[in-house]
């Protein structure tokens, strides 16, 4: 816990350091150099020690654990702001930097049971020398990067290529002012700036010392590194939205052209689908995640462990790819849809997501509309029917269709759906519950899955009885009875049901507006329950008219 004395020396350089949000229009880029340089400075790999290329600065300042030394500059490029409002002789940002590698060293460590990377460097303290892990502030505006974090000496088993010892490089302000043409063309460099970003980052970087120290690099599958350090970041400082820059990435282009795609590994993904990190806690807690790393650690593959994990935290009943689907059903409900779900199947802050692209959008035009996806591994995409003018609301209805992916150990292995949307015959097509459309979704891999959405609200598809169900009809035990679609008839029919006593007294009648599935559950129109007997039906419509009958058993 902080000290009365560290949060008012936070606050103070809070209101000393600008910290804004706001949407950077280009698309989003790495914001770590941790595999960029990281994987080039392995390759000059040599004799187990890695060229100590790291920064020279002039000063060191200890954190107030002590557990890491803070070196820093006065003046020159990369100085930081010499305001030192609690005359410590330390400027308030090399203080506030301590403060937050310790914050993040007690919730990752001492908190969430992570084992903690080596602390490789050592200073003399007084009479002794002191074990600290090293961090250095750098004007990082050129390179556009909130933190890197630099491999130095090879120390271990783990991962594929093994576990390093590490420093971390954080910027010397996070100014709002701060741009960078890394990727070409001129922008910001901080998404978030200020103190904001200084403590998220410290987050961040901090868990790629873990992952690299503790358990091991698996370069292969980097998406998995950067979604825990950027989930990290929000599962910490929740009201600071960092992830935020990276979701219209998500809901555009990953949905649309499936570019990022989690399943494919790289590192972009795994800020792009960092949310995923938000959907595996709300089932798992922290568990899932730290897991996973101590899986990697004995040189499983990190989506492999993923998937382990989930089936050890679940006692078998669930996998990745079934976590995946929960998650893809997430992605549909933001924006405005989020008020169409409770709150506990959603993201928190859903309402603020963009809402999702669709890959495909088709109209309906009678007799039907079809289209398809094809998918990787891990992968998620929408598809929308336009159907014709619901004449009763005067809207169009929209028929959505979610489909998700599993996780393949092969990232070629391709996956399709094929959706077929038809008006209801008096074949067993399923039926999309409470329309006269019926739906044939074809896969080629039973692994994979699908979510229906009618107008926003999700729907299931039911197959239509070719007679009475059930008969008899048990009102003690059975919820309804169902009566078969008449064939021959149209969308556009009004269809109505009637229910008459042998003696064609009529008990109760519907118009059902040509449902599909028609169902009852027994209660007349005067509000009492059908008796025990036998009962006749009716179903009319603009080109004919069924009958038939039933039995009612009390038994």
């Amino acid at each position: 816990m902080l000290t009365w004395s560290v949060l008012a020396l936070n606050l103070l350089a809070w209101n000393v350091y600008a910290q804004t949000t706001t949407v950077s229009s280009p698309p989003p880029q790495p914001k770590c150099g941790f595999f960029g340089i990281s994987s080039a400075v392995m390759k000059r790999l040599a004799g187990g020690r890695i060229a100590d290329d790291r920064p020279a600065l002039h000063t060191m300042a200890l954190s107030p654990t002590e557990r890491f030394a803070v070196y820093y500059d006065t003046s020159g490029i990369n100085a930081v702001s010499l305001l030192d409002a609690n005359h410590n002789s330390i400027p308030d940002y090399v203080d506030s930097v301590g403060i937050f590698f310790d914050f993040a060293y007690n919730a990752e460590i001492a908190n969430m049971g992570y084992a903690a990377p080596p602390l490789a460097d050592t200073i003399r303290l007084q009479a002794t020398r002191k074990a600290v892990y090293s961090i250095y502030l750098l004007n990082l505006a050129d390179d556009g990067f909130y933190g890197i974090t630099h491999p130095v000496e090879h120390i271990g088993s783990g991962g594929q290529r093994g576990r390093f010892t590490s420093y971390i490089v954080m910027d010397n302000n996070y100014s709002p002012l701060d741009s960078t043409d890394r990727t070409g063309t001129r922008r910001r460099c901080y998404y978030t700036s200020g103190m904001n970003a200084l403590k998220i980052t410290a987050v961040h970087e901090f868990h790629h010392a873990i992952q690299l120290g503790s358990y091991g690099d698996s370069y292969t599958q980097c998406a998995l590194h950067e979604l825990t350090s950027t989930w990290l970041e929000y599962r910490l400082y929740p009201d600071v939205r960092d992830y935020e820059q990276f979701l219209p990435t998500l809901f555009s282009t990953a949905l649309i052209i499936g570019m990022p795609r989690f399943g494919d590994g790289e590192c972009l993904s795994g800020y792009v689908f960092a949310t995923f990190g938000q959907y595996l806690y709300a089932q798992f807690g922290d568990r899932a995640l730290r897991r996973m790393w101590e899986r990697t650690a004995t040189g499983t593959a990190p989506y492999q462990a993923l998937d382990e994990v989930i089936a050890e935290l679940s006692g078998g009943r669930l996998s990745l790819a079934a976590v995946w689907c929960g998650f893809s059903e997430w992605l549909y409900y933001t924006g405005s849809r989020a008020l169409l779900t409770e709150q506990a199947n959603r993201f928190a802050n859903a309402d603020r997501f963009p809402m999702l692209a669709f890959a495909r959008e088709e109209r309906f035009t009678p007799p039907s509309a079809s289209a398809s996806l094809d998918l990787k591994p891990l992968e998620t995409r929408f598809l929308r029917f336009l159907l014709p003018l619901n004449v009763s609301r005067m809207t169009i209805d929209t028929l959505d269709i979610g489909y998700a992916s599993p996780f393949s150990a092969s990232t070629q292995q391709e996956y399709r759906l094929d959706a077929l949307i038809q008006v209801s015959g008096s074949d067993k097509t399923p039926v999309v519950n409470g329309t006269n459309y019926s739906a044939l979704l074809q896969t080629n891999n039973q692994a994979t899955c699908s979510y229906l959405f009618l107008n926003g609200k999700p729907v299931t598809l039911v197959t239509p009885p070719l007679s009475v169900f059930p008969n008899p009809f048990s009102p003690q035990h059975d919820e309804f009875i169902t009566f078969p679609q008449p064939q021959g008839i149209q969308h556009t029919d009004n269809l109505v049901l009637n229910i008459y006593t042998v003696d064609m007294t009529l008990l109760y009648s519907i118009n059902a507006a040509a449902s599909g599935v028609l169902r009852w559950n027994g209660i007349t129109s005067g509000g009492e329950r059908i008796r025990q007997g036998v009962y006749i039906y009716t179903l009319e419509w603009s080109a004919g008219r069924s009958i038939g009958k039933f039995v009612v058993s009390n038994y």
